[in-house]
C-alpha cells in the first residue's frame, strides 16, 4: 500500500453542520454552524440535563449564574464555544472513553441535543 497525502483543507464534514466536540477531558467544543444557527454567546450560561434511558444531552439557555454553567470562547477557534463537562459527566456516571463529535439539533421547545449512541464517523 501506498502513501496518501493528508491534506488539512479537506474536511470531514461541512462548516454548515452543527455539531458538538465532546473530548476525553471532557470538554464539550460547540462548533461555528452551531453558534450560528443556535445564537449562542460567549458568556450566555446553559442548563445541561440527561436523558439515561436514550443517553441524549440537551443544553438550554438559562440566566441563572448557580444552576447554569458558563459558555466560553475557545482559544483554538475564536468563533467555536466551550462547556465544561467533567461534574455532569460524573455525576450522571457517563464513560469518558475518547473524542467524539455528535450532532446538535434543536428540539420543538427548544433545547440543543446531542445523542450519546450516535458519534459521528470519521470519512
Amino acid at each position: 500500500m501506498g502513501f496518501e497525502l493528508y491534506d488539512r483543507a479537506c474536511r470531514v464534514y461541512d462548516d454548515d453542520v452543527p455539531m458538538i466536540s465532546v473530548s476525553k477531558a471532557p470538554v464539550g467544543i460547540i462548533n461555528r454552524a452551531g453558534v450560528r444557527k443556535y445564537d449562542l454567546k460567549g458568556g450566555q450560561r446553559v442548563r445541561l440535563y440527561y436523558d439515561a434511558e436514550r443517553r441524549v444531552v440537551g443544553l438550554v439557555p438559562c440566566h441563572e449564574e448557580k444552576t447554569g454553567l458558563k459558555l466560553s470562547q475557545w482559544t483554538g477557534a475564536r468563533h467555536n464555544l466551550v462547556v465544561a463537562l467533567m461534574g455532569f459527566y460524573k455525576t450522571f456516571s457517563i464513560p469518558r472513553e475518547r473524542y467524539y463529535q455528535y450532532l446538535l439539533e434543536q428540539q420543538e421547545d427548544g433545547m440543543l441535543t446531542f445523542d450519546l449512541t450516535k458519534p459521528l464517523e470519521s470519512k
